[in-house]
């Protein structure tokens, strides 16, 4: 096994590059060649993908082992990967079918006379996609970009609308969703009895979430902020 000091280096070293290019980016102006180089290093799908070569020798070849047992942990870790980018990438392709179908458009226009605050609604709308599409990475990339033309005119600050977005996609999490069934099995229980306590819980996450935005979307106005 890798040593804790190399550990470490391997997992913040894309974290360093993003840092400080982020930093060099607010703290200077101009035009450089060396500003462009830290610039490229430090874009997340760079920094990645240095840290994947720099992980590959550090994993392997510097501790002896050959680059067919690399090539074997990095395949089992993609299959391991392939399924969360299936599920997220089904979720952004369903959210622009969603938009591209007029749903946000239509959301707005129909409660365009309700007395009702764009935060609660965004709230609802991931509660609903989440209760019927499951996945809570799928309810919050589908909801955020039907709860975007709500926004405009309203007043509201977009990070709270974010918060609201992500408290809603957690809530009732039940039989279509994958986490159930881990929590299921985990702790060895029946599906009533994970319906009572996993489906439960996370609903009170989410309208305990739901009162904290308003809290703070509350105190953002009362600032001036």
């Amino acid at each position: 096994m890798p040593g804790l000091g190399w550990s470490l280096f391997v997992a913040l070293f894309p974290v360093v590059l993003i840092v400080a290019a982020a930093l060099t980016d607010m703290a200077t102006s101009g035009e450089s060649p060396l500003l462009h180089v830290v610039a490229f290093a430090g874009s997340a799908p760079i920094a990645l993908l240095l840290t994947l070569c720099l992980a590959v020798w550090a994993f392997g070849p510097r501790i002896g082992r050959s680059l067919s047992d690399v090539g074997a942990s990095c395949t089992s870790a993609a299959q391991a990967m392939a399924m969360i980018l299936l599920v997220i990438g089904a979720g952004g392709a369903f959210k622009n079918v969603l938009v591209e179908g007029g749903i946000s458009d239509y959301i707005k226009d129909v409660t365009d006379g309700w007395s009702i605050s764009p935060i609660v609604l965004a709230w609802l709308v991931a509660v609903i996609l989440r209760i019927a599409l499951g996945s809570a990475t799928v309810a919050v990339v589908t909801a955020s970009g039907v709860a975007l033309p709500l926004l405009a005119g309203s007043g509201v600050h977009p990070e709270v609308m974010v918060l609201a977005v992500a408290c809603g996609s957690i809530a009732f999490s039940h039989v279509n969703d994958p986490g159930f069934w881990l929590f299921k099995e985990y702790f060895n229980l029946s599906v009533i009895e994970a319906i009572k306590v996993r489906t439960s819980y996370t609903t009170v996450l989410a309208v305990l979430g739901l009162g904290g935005v308003l809290v703070v979307e509350s105190v953002l106005d009362v600032l001036g902020l």
